[in-house]
């Protein structure tokens, strides 16, 4: 028994490294892809404007990002700490990196940045590994 729950452990020792990285096809890397997810309401009502929202963007993203990123436009729902539950409208910003500890920080600055210019309560942020290439 002892020996059959060490092999169990050795072989998941083996397979644990491999299944940590993202296999790719040919012609395609593993990038970190990042979203934010930036609701546009306002407290006490009104939307975050085109021309607000670019700004921010050439201000606060594209210094931080000069490689690029795409902003998606959607619409999310949101539960408030007093509990109301709104919709509204909202960007999706993605960016790809290669490097995401060193993008961590420049991340946290927009998120904050943003969360301060828009009194916003949150910003949604996620974070997995994608196959991909500019070609």
């Amino acid at each position: 028994m002892r020996a059959r729950s060490a092999l169990g452990v050795a072989l998941l020792a083996l397979v644990a490294p491999a299944s940590a990285q993202t296999a790719c096809p040919v012609a395609l890397q593993p990038w970190s892809r990042i979203e934010l997810h930036l609701g546009l309401g306002l407290p006490g009502g009104g939307v975050v404007s085109r021309a607000q929202f670019r700004n921010f963007l050439e201000g606060t993203v594209t210094p931080r990002f000069p490689d690029g990123y795409t902003v998606l436009e959607a619409t999310g729902n949101y539960r408030y700490k007093s509990g109301k539950i709104a919709a509204e409208p909202a960007r999706v910003l993605v960016i790809l990196t290669k490097a995401p500890d060193e993008a961590a920080r420049r991340v946290e600055e927009i998120v904050r940045i943003y969360k301060a210019r828009f009194r916003q309560e949150s910003v949604g942020r996620t974070q997995r590994i994608e196959c991909a290439a500019f070609e």
